[in-house]
C-alpha cells in the first residue's frame, strides 16, 4: 500500500462501503455481498488538494465510475447533460455533502 495512506485504510474502505450500502453512489451498481461490482473508496476532495482520509471525504464508486473520475475522455455510466465525468460525480457528491463545496473565489 502507498505510504500516503493510513495504516487502517482497509478498515476505512470497508466502513465507507458499508455506509453507502455497498452501492456505487453514481450508477447504483451493487458490490460486496449485494452484487458483483468491484467497489472503490474515492476521496471527494483529493489528498493533493488538502482532502483527508476521513470517512466524510470518502464515497463509494464502482471501478468504472471511479476510473471515469480519474481518466480523461472517459464517460461515467450515468453521465448526462454534457457534464464531464468529474463534474457529474462531484456534483452528486457535493449535493450529498454540501459542507465540502468550495467557492471559486
Amino acid at each position: 500500500m502507498d505510504s500516503n495512506y493510513p495504516s487502517d485504510w482497509s478498515s476505512r474502505q470497508k466502513k465507507v462501503k458499508r455506509r453507502d450500502n455497498h452501492q456505487c453512489q453514481n450508477c447504483g451498481a451493487l458490490g460486496g455481498s449485494r452484487g458483483e461490482a468491484e467497489l472503490h473508496a474515492h476521496h471527494g476532495v483529493p489528498i493533493s488538494k488538502g482532502g483527508s482520509h476521513r470517512l466524510g471525504n470518502l464515497t463509494t464508486y464502482c471501478k468504472d465510475c471511479h476510473r471515469a473520475i480519474h481518466i480523461e475522455d472517459r464517460t461515467a455510466p450515468t453521465t448526462t447533460g454534457g457534464f464531464t465525468p468529474f463534474e457529474q460525480i462531484n456534483c452528486q457528491y457535493l449535493t450529498k455533502h454540501p459542507r465540502l463545496a468550495v467557492s471559486a473565489a
